[in-house]
């Protein structure tokens, strides 16, 4: 018999590619999303204020190091903040990602956390989604991960099945 190993919590971060125009900037504000403020970091930390402190504190504590310096802090070797990021942190449940290709396939009912844009001047975006799963055991999440990167996997929602990358396209980058 296969033992299932619990775990506390996990987040699952699936990011993506996609191309965008001028016009979509005020889609995506319509549908939700706000932009996140890019914190520049001081040379003498004593001279910055409580709140520019802990959004830089959060910046570091919630994405990798190198992430949070070029896209957030601008603190990059030769960076020139041209990317403007978007969060939307609404979120949706009743997401199902189908787990296995045949008769003995299931649904994994997930949880969209988050979601972030970073829109570059070339028309170039980068998109996140935060994955919750509503099964914590380590057997589950990697299942959900394996699957929720092929973007051709099936998805239902709201009783809807589609496949990710429709519904990424649609409750992501609309």
């Amino acid at each position: 018999m296969e033992q299932k190993i619990k775990l506390e919590s996990s987040l699952i971060k699936i990011v993506g590619i996609f191309s965008y125009t001028k016009h979509d900037i005020k889609r995506f504000i319509d549908s939700g999303y706000k932009t996140i403020p890019i914190v520049e970091s001081e040379s003498d930390p004593s001279k910055m204020d409580a709140a520019k402190k802990a959004t830089l504190d959060f910046y570091k504590d919630t994405y990798y190091k190198e992430f949070a310096e070029i896209m957030l802090i601008g603190q990059g070797k030769n960076i020139k903040h041209t990317v403007k990021p978007f969060n939307n942190s609404k979120k949706l449940s009743s997401l199902a990602i189908k787990i296995g290709r045949n008769q003995n396939s299931r649904w994994i009912n997930v949880n969209i956390e988050n979601r972030e844009l970073f829109l570059f001047d070339n028309s170039i975006g980068i998109f996140a989604v935060t994955i919750q799963s509503d099964e914590q055991n380590l057997n589950d999440i990697s299942d959900i991960t394996a699957f929720a990167r092929n973007f051709s996997c099936e998805v239902m929602y709201e009783s809807i099945v589609t496949n990710f990358e429709k519904w990424i396209s649609e409750y992501v980058l609309s």
